[in-house]
């Protein structure tokens, strides 16, 4: 039907953000539109949510974030808007909003490119409490925010050519930002101690420790030159890096231990790469010649040693040797994303099932 061709066309569309609410559900944000992923009997069902302000406007969902009700915020270029749990929809906002984080404390904190507006959202009711900008501490070049609250409640926040953190003691006359450096951080994370890691463009690895900062060069392990494209913990809190143009790291005691996956010789990057440990212990790693698939190891090192036991590429399955976003839903499924199309890797029968138009979505 012509609503069928519709809903297929959208999700040719690259997938820019994912998330998954505490029902479950997989949610999808697209250069066109948001989508919905319901596991059935059958396989998978993509379900377009529609909202009025944005239909047929070919708009951007870069941002989602699932919060504590049970409900998912989405963010783009024509405003915030709330899914509660009964599917029910609600714009929150006409702003611009492409990160949206939910402390602790139910405070949202929006990414509106020149500013980041801090909300409270009671009673599904939005207030703006704050409204931060250069005359807060930030330098004149901040622009577009990212925010991470750490375990113990602190909050840090990242911007074009910039990391700070929030004061929230400050005074009404003191800056409520500590700007710790003016450099490109790709990745924020923290580890199963409470240490926040960047993962820097052009200055190698960073820990900021509860007692102090420290940078990570050479005889760490890491090159201060090298692009970390990636830098993230584990279920278990080990720290792990992905560096240009083939290397993956692993913090093991106060140095990084890097190496290069067995049979790894070439990447295809996209703009925040991710290598991908499941959760059976297995490591995901996308190459130039198909997404490979190591099997469980006893130590780090000998993934250097280990071939993978599995290299998927289009005669598995994929549209193209090439993948970029993995995401690992609760069920141990791995959803993938091909430029245009989508894949997930079915954990019960190890297949490949792809999603686009030409192979029937509805």
């Amino acid at each position: 039907s012509a609503k069928d061709t519709a809903l297929g066309q959208k999700l040719t569309i690259r997938t820019l953000s994912l998330a998954q609410d505490r029902q479950g559900r997989i949610w999808a944000g697209t250069g066109n539109g948001l989508f919905q992923i319901r596991m059935t009997g059958a396989g998978a069902e993509f379900q377009a949510v529609e909202i009025e302000d944005w239909k047929d406007k070919g708009l951007s969902i870069v941002s989602l974030h699932a919060d504590a009700e049970g409900g998912v915020f989405v963010g783009n270029e024509v405003g915030m808007f709330w899914v509660s749990p009964q599917g029910e929809l609600q714009k929150l906002t006409d702003t611009h909003s492409t990160s949206i984080t939910q402390d602790r404390d139910g405070r949202l904190w929006v990414n509106s490119v020149t500013d980041l507006k801090v909300y409270s959202f009671e009673n599904h009711r939005l207030k703006l409490l704050n409204d931060y900008s250069q005359k807060d501490g930030f330098p004149p070049t901040a622009l577009h925010f990212r925010v991470k609250q750490t375990a113990d409640g602190r909050i840090f926040v990242g911007f074009e050519y910039g990391f700070s953190q929030f004061l929230p003691e400050a005074k009404a006359n003191e800056p409520k930002f500590r700007i710790y450096a003016a450099v490109r951080v790709n990745s924020m994370a923290e580890d199963g101690a409470g240490n926040l890691w960047l993962g820097t463009e052009t200055k190698g690895a960073w820990k900021l420790a509860r007692t102090g900062f420290t940078i990570f060069g050479e005889p760490d392990g890491v090159s201060s030159t090298q692009d970390i494209m990636s830098i993230f913990a584990d279920r278990h809190g080990e720290v792990y890096a992905v560096v240009r143009p083939n290397k993956l790291s692993h913090l093991t005691g106060d140095k990084f231990e890097p190496l290069v996956p067995y049979g790894l010789t070439k990447r295809d990057w996209y703009w925040h790469h991710l290598d991908l440990l499941s959760q059976d212990d297995e490591w995901w790693i996308p190459a130039f010649d198909g997404l490979r698939r190591y099997p469980k190891i006893a130590r780090f090192a000998d993934l250097a040693r280990t071939p993978p036991k599995k290299v998927y590429t289009v005669a598995d399955g994929l549209f193209s040797n090439v993948t970029a976003i993995q995401f690992e839903d609760s069920r141990g499924d791995i959803w993938i994303t091909q430029g245009e199309n989508n894949i997930r890797w079915e954990r019960k029968t190890g297949e490949l099932i792809r999603y686009a138009h030409a192979d029937g979505l509805p």
